[in-house]
């Protein structure tokens, strides 16, 4: 991004077209005006920047541990499709491992959802779709115990260290 500043009337139209589509009368103008500030604020902040400038694809390319990635397939702030699809592509040329699952009816939350839209996630009971969460919960615990049991190495123990080796990793029920 050349010039975040000159970028501002673009957030303000995009903010603005986002509460077009509320209900009507949702905001007033004044409202709508302190909204679209904030969020170019929020946008244009420098930690907020550098998240939209880094681009993950080498970090992605070097990826050596497993790596579970899900998206709920009403997600609208990281569309599942094209975002799954291009790790997929990035992981496969790498040879790093990697688990992509998509989700369908959750939104970004991982939610039972409508739309998907970010006024939804308040309204909404479930805080985190039970089954996404089993199934993340399996894939740790799986990942875990196929791990191997590294030690320490001697050289690098501290004083009094036990030297006894580690237990073995075991199966546990969750």
């Amino acid at each position: 991004v050349k010039s975040w500043t000159a970028m501002a009337p673009s957030f303000d139209a995009l903010v603005r077209a986002q509460i077009a589509l509320q209900p009507a009368g949702a905001a007033t103008d004044a409202q709508i005006a302190q909204i679209t500030q904030a969020a170019t604020a929020q946008i244009t902040a420098p930690w907020m920047r550098a998240f939209i400038e880094y681009d993950p694809r080498g970090s992605l390319a070097r990826g050596e541990v497993p790596t579970l990635a899900m998206w709920g397939a009403k997600d609208v702030q990281v569309v599942a499709e094209p975002n799954r699809a291009l790790l997929e592509k990035i992981a496969s040329d790498a040879g790093a491992p990697l688990v992509a699952r998509t989700y369908d009816g959750l939104n970004h939350l991982f939610q039972p959802a409508t739309t998907g839209m970010l006024d939804e996630y308040a309204a909404i009971e479930t805080t985190f779709d039970p089954n996404a969460l089993a199934e993340m919960t399996e894939w740790i615990r799986a990942t875990a115990l196929a791990a191997p049991a590294r030690q320490i190495p001697e050289s690098s123990r501290p004083a009094g260290w036990n030297a006894a080796p580690l237990p073995a990793r075991r199966e546990t029920n969750p």
